[in-house]
């Protein structure tokens, strides 16, 4: 009896210690997810622009912003460092970077 509860201890530990490595490594998948769709300019109908915040549990990630105009369509990707961005951001980016970063699907 006590080698079968040493033996069922140390599978214990094994098991401990492999969902704490897949915690881990969990963390830095894509977890956090927003999505905006807006009309920056006013000129045009309909809200054709969009920013999109995908970050993982550390809140790292990107914003991915398409602006449409009447001439083109512009887009840009800016980094997200620990929920925080080193370019400015226009007030759709910091609503939606918000968002995701309220968003704990973990």
């Amino acid at each position: 009896m006590l080698k079968e509860n040493g033996l069922r201890q140390t599978e214990l530990k094994k098991l401990t210690k492999e969902l704490d490595i897949l915690n881990a490594r969990n963390l830095s998948n894509i977890q956090k997810v927003s999505f905006a769709r807006y009309n920056p300019f006013g000129e045009m109908g309909g809200e054709q622009s969009f920013t999109i915040a995908l970050l993982n549990g550390l809140n790292d990630g990107f914003l991915l912003t398409s602006l449409h105009t009447r001439s083109g369509t512009r887009t840009y990707a800016k980094k997200i460092s620990e929920g925080k961005c080193k370019l400015e951001l226009s007030k759709e980016e910091q609503k939606a970077l918000k968002q995701a970063i309220e968003n704990n699907n973990a």
